[in-house]
């Protein structure tokens, strides 16, 4: 959804015939950020950070001016992250949410357990976040992307698909999925200006050999709004050491300042929590009273495997048709009635502790 809001919040430019053009040789950040092209292109920020965006595309990275033009190397997040959080809330239970595994093509498997497919073939009409809860406590979680979703397009970045994760003390997880893709690889841009003195960024053949069109960002509509979502798309896309979210799954910043743990609960409690706010803030997917530190789990193993070797279980982890609603996964959190003005049932009331 995201994506498709960028895109509607960008100014739509035409670019004319270039017949003759010059290089031009920025000499900061400042002079060249903004956007280039229309329905999708790159965007340029003064940190020198920029992001390739488009239909279902957002990747993020970095930039250099050189003497030679401009060098792009896109992050390349790992194919598979976990997160876990102890949740004395749960008991014996354990809680995983799944993040990007929409994309289709991959298995997860807890212990000695078979493989299961984490979606079903062709799933659609998805209702974020996606939970899934379990009885016992996995000591080895793997996931596994299927071969056959590999792109020739990816070149360098293929990768190992079988990623195996050891688990000790964690019952609440957040596990993230990053599809490869050949935005990934790095290319080269020259930034040049027509004789009627329009400038555009000419990119390498990487992004498709292109010309786009260049709008300064003081003319970008919403440019605010788009520079807090690279903010934000850092914090959730990224290899953290760790993520902070909130009981719905929203991955949100932290400003440790305003916030103590509580020792019964291992929840962060935010200490500017006011009364008049906590009804709103309680019932709402941006309530940042209580937070969750999901510490990075590093996986123990990466290789190549092919997922027919294990015999893998036709009974996905969850199902989703636009054609068959009735026995689709159903969003757990909208069952939440808004005037309820409680915690969810995995949170007891926590009083705010002293700051330490």
């Amino acid at each position: 959804m995201k994506h498709l809001i960028l895109i509607a919040i960008l100014t739509n430019i035409t670019l004319n015939m270039f017949a003759q053009h010059r290089v031009l040789s920025p000499q900061n950040n400042q002079d060249i950020a903004g956007q280039y092209g229309s329905s999708d292109g790159v965007l340029l920020f003064e940190n020198g950070r920029f992001a390739l965006y488009g239909y279902a595309t957002f990747v993020l990275g970095s930039y250099a001016i050189t003497k030679n033009g401009i060098d792009f190397t896109p992050d390349v997040p790992p194919l598979f992250a976990v997160y876990g959080f102890h949740n004395p809330a749960l008991g014996d239970g354990v809680q995983m949410m799944f993040q990007g595994f929409e994309e289709g093509g991959t298995y997860v498997m807890f212990d000695d357990e078979k493989p299961q497919p984490i979606f079903n073939q062709d799933a659609n009409c998805f209702d974020w976040p996606f939970v899934y809860h379990r009885e016992n406590k996995p000591h080895s979680i793997t996931f596994n992307l299927n071969k056959d979703e590999y792109d020739d397009a990816f070149g360098d970045l293929t990768i190992d698909n079988h990623w195996q994760f050891a688990n000790d003390q964690y019952n609440d997880f957040i596990f993230v999925f990053n599809k490869p893709t050949r935005y990934y690889l790095p290319f080269k841009g020259l930034l040049q200006e027509t004789t009627e003195e329009v400038k555009f960024l000419q990119v390498s053949a990487n992004f498709g050999d292109r010309l786009l069109p260049f709008t300064p960002k003081e003319e970008v509509n919403e440019w605010a709004e788009i520079v807090q979502m690279e903010n934000r798309s850092d914090i959730s896309a990224q290899d953290q050491e760790a993520v902070y979210a909130n009981e719905r799954y929203n991955m949100v910043g932290l400003e440790s300042e305003n916030y103590a743990w509580d020792e019964n609960s291992n929840l962060l409690v935010d200490t500017l929590n006011t009364e008049e706010e906590s009804e709103f803030r309680a019932t709402t997917y941006h309530d940042t009273r209580f937070l969750k530190k999901y510490v990075s789990i590093k996986a123990t193993r990466k290789t190549n495997l092919d997922i027919s070797s294990l015999q893998p279980s036709t009974n996905s982890i969850f199902f989703t048709s636009c054609e068959e609603s009735e026995k689709s996964y159903k969003n757990p959190y909208n069952q939440v009635e808004a005037e309820e003005n409680t915690q969810l049932d995995t949170i007891p009331p926590i009083p705010v502790p002293d700051k330490k």
